[in-house]
C-alpha cells in the first residue's frame, strides 16, 4: 500500500529556473496511479495538437499500468531504515537489495517511457524537444516557486509544504521554442451565434415592457390603495360632523334652522304655524 502524493498530478508546472520548460506531471510509476493533464487549446495548441498531445498521454498510461513497482523509492527507503535498526542492521544487505532492485525497476519503467516518446516523435515528424522525468517525494528542492496553469503554487509535502520543485511524480516535460506566458491568459468569450444575436434584442425588449408594465400595476395599486383610504378618511370625518347635528335634530333641536326648533316654537305658541318669514329665511338659508 501506497500514500504517494498525487497532489501535484494532472497540472501543469512552468519551472521558474528555464521558463520554457513546462512540466506536465501524470502520477507515478505505481499502476493505477496516473492522471495526465487535461489538453487547452487555448495555449497548448501553440506548440503541440490535442490529437498528438492524446496518443502520447493515452500510450504513457497504458505503459504503466503494467508496472510491478508498488510504492515509491522514498517510501521502501523509509521501511528499510526501521527494518535495519529494529534488527541492529543485521538485515541491511537484504534491505539494499531491495532497494537496488527497486531503482532498477523505476529507472527502467522511465527508460520504456523515454523510449516510446523518442519513437513517437520520429514517426510524427514534431520537432519540439520532449522527455520523461521521474522525481522522487524527497528530491525536490526548496527555493523559486513553481507555478501550474490555475497559478497555484507548488508545494513539497515531504519538505513541510514549502515551496519549491519539481512536481514529485512522473513528468512529461516539454521544451517550448519561446518562454509561454504563465499563468496563460484566460480564453476569450465564445462566439456568438448569429440567429441568437438577433433574438437577445427581442428578449431585452420584452424584459423591459414586462418591467414596465408590472411597475405600472403597482403604481395602479398603489394609488387605488390611497384613494381608497382617502375616502375612508373623508367618510369618518363626515360621520364626525353628522351624528351630533343627527343627535341633535332627532332631540327636537336643529342647529341650522332655529325656526324648526320645537322648544322654541312651543314657547311662542307657533308650533304648528310657520310665517312667510320663516319659510323665507330657510330658502335664504339652503341657497
Amino acid at each position: 500500500m501506497t500514500n504517494a502524493d498525487m497532489s501535484s498530478a494532472g497540472r501543469v508546472y512552468q519551472n521558474p529556473s528555464a521558463p520554457r520548460e513546462l512540466w506536465f506531471n501524470f502520477g507515478w510509476y505505481i499502476k493505477t496511479m496516473q492522471k495526465f493533464p487535461r489538453y487547452d487549446a487555448h495555449w497548448m495548441g501553440d506548440f503541440i495538437n490535442e490529437g498528438h498531445y492524446d496518443e502520447i498521454a493515452s500510450n504513457l498510461t497504458k505503459k504503466l499500468a503494467h508496472s510491478n513497482i508498488g510504492e515509491t523509492h522514498d517510501e521502501l527507503g523509509e521501511k528499510a531504515g526501521k527494518c535495519c535498526v529494529m534488527t541492529c542492521c543485521l538485515c541491511c544487505p537484504c534491505i539494499t537489495c531491495c532497494l537496488c532492485l527497486q531503482k532498477h525497476g523505476i529507472l527502467a519503467e522511465q527508460a520504456k517511457l523515454s523510449a516510446f516518446l523518442a519513437h513517437f516523435l520520429v514517426i510524427h515528424g514534431i520537432k519540439l524537444n520532449m522527455r520523461i522525468e521521474f522525481v522522487e517525494q524527497k528530491s525536490g528542492e526548496v527555493g523559486p516557486t513553481w507555478y501550474d496553469s490555475k497559478k497555484e503554487p507548488l508545494r513539497l509535502v515531504a519538505f513541510d509544504r514549502q515551496f519549491g520543485g519539481p512536481p514529485p511524480g512522473c513528468n512529461l516535460v516539454i521544451i517550448t521554442d519561446t518562454a509561454v506566458q504563465w499563468p496563460p491568459p484566460p480564453p476569450p468569450p465564445p462566439p456568438v451565434d448569429p440567429s441568437k444575436a438577433a433574438e437577445q434584442p427581442t428578449g431585452a425588449v420584452t424584459g423591459a415592457v414586462n418591467g414596465a408594465v408590472s411597475w405600472v400595476k403597482d403604481a395602479v395599486k398603489g394609488a387605488v390603495g390611497g384613494a381608497k383610504a382617502q375616502s375612508d378618511e373623508v367618510q369618518e370625518g363626515v360621520q364626525s360632523q353628522t351624528k351630533p347635528m343627527q343627535q341633535e335634530m332627532a332631540d327636537g333641536n336643529c342647529p341650522t334652522f332655529p325656526c324648526c326648533n320645537v322648544s322654541q316654537r312651543e314657547k311662542s305658541g307657533t308650533l304648528d304655524t310657520i310665517t312667510i318669514a320663516d319659510e323665507a329665511n330657510i330658502v335664504a338659508k339652503m341657497d
